[in-house]
C-alpha cells in the first residue's frame, strides 16, 4: 500500500502528525515520543489485514490520534471515538465527535 510506503519514509513523531495534519503539543511529544511511536506501531500492527487503502489511511490517523490521547493526557482514559467507551463514564466520550479536535479530550474528573 502507499501509505505505508509514505509512513515508512517518515522520520519524526511531528512528521507523523504533519503528515495526518493533527495537532499536537511539541513540549509535551519531546518527553513522550517513543512511547508514543511504540503504542502507534502496535495499534497499526493489530489492523485487520483486509482493509482497503483508504481504510487503512482513515485507521492509521485515528491510531494516532489515540495513542496520543492515551500518553499525552496524565490519567485519561483511551476512548472510541463516535461510540464512546463502555468502561468510561466521563464526558469526554460524549463531546467527541472527531479526532480533529482530540487534544481537547480530558477527563471529566476522577
Amino acid at each position: 500500500m502507499q501509505i505505508i510506503e509514505e509512513l515508512e519514509a517518515l522520520e519524526s513523531a511531528e512528521e507523523f502528525f504533519e503528515y495526518f495534519d493533527l495537532p499536537y503539543d511539541p513540549d509535551r511529544l519531546k518527553v513522550i515520543r517513543l512511547h508514543l511511536l511504540k503504542a502507534y506501531r502496535e495499534k497499526l500492527m493489530a489492523f485487520p489485514k483486509d482493509l482497503t487503502e483508504e481504510q487503512w489511511a482513515a485507521k492509521a490517523k485515528e491510531a494516532l490520534a489515540l495513542a496520543w490521547c492515551e500518553m499525552s493526557v496524565p490519567g485519561a482514559k483511551a476512548f472510541v471515538p463516535h461510540g464512546g467507551c463502555a468502561s468510561c463514564k466521563s464526558e469526554c466520550t460524549s463531546k467527541a465527535n472527531s479526532f480533529d479536535k482530540f487534544d481537547n479530550y480530558a477527563p471529566a474528573g476522577p
